[in-house]
């Protein structure tokens, strides 16, 4: 499993601690490690990888993607250029995993490098008939469409194919559902 934070739901992180083989991938800065605990949710801290670095370990990563145009005293707006910036196995988690999680999270543009190779594989997943298993948390019906909007518009995804050939569901949180 590998699961991708914006925003925390703590009933989501508790199921997800349950089972035995996961990983997350929080892009907040706050130390969910720290939310957990409070909340009574044992967790390993191992499990936890914070993309964009933390408040508590001064290292965060504020910017936007790589950009070729942006240029002089503005290259450090990028976030590769940034000295704390530091690879994580994102790329290898997502394209070993049984099922992705992404809850609260956007799928935005300045995001897009993160995710540019979670999609292909969706896409080559589509193309050769394996079974894909995306689950996408959001608030209400608003937001499905806006996300459903980033996937075909930045991404690329034919939402016919997506939704016809995966097991792929968005999950409105205000409905109060939750899969794992």
């Amino acid at each position: 499993y590998v699961n991708f934070l914006e925003m925390y739901d703590m009933n989501f992180i508790e199921e997800l601690s349950k089972e035995d083989n996961f990983v997350i991938y929080s892009f907040n800065y706050t130390n969910l490690y720290r939310f957990c605990h409070t909340s009574g949710i044992d967790i390993d801290s191992s499990k936890i990888r914070y993309v964009h670095g933390t408040l508590k370990e001064n290292n965060m990563i504020l910017g936007t993607k790589c950009n070729p145009l942006i240029k002089g005293d503005y290259i450090i707006c990028q976030k590769p250029f940034q000295v704390n910036y530091q690879g994580t196995s994102l790329r290898d988690d997502i394209e070993n995993a049984e099922i992705v999680y992404i809850f609260g999270h956007s799928l935005g543009s300045n995001d897009k490098d993160y995710f540019d190779d979670f999609f292909n594989s969706i896409i080559d997943n589509i193309r050769s008939g394996k079974l894909s298993k995306l689950y996408i948390y959001t608030c209400d019906d608003d937001s499905e469409i806006a996300i459903k909007a980033t996937l075909q518009n930045v991404y690329g995804i034919n939402l016919t194919k997506l939704i016809g050939f995966t097991q792929f569901k968005i999950i409105k949180t205000f409905s109060g559902e939750v899969v794992i």
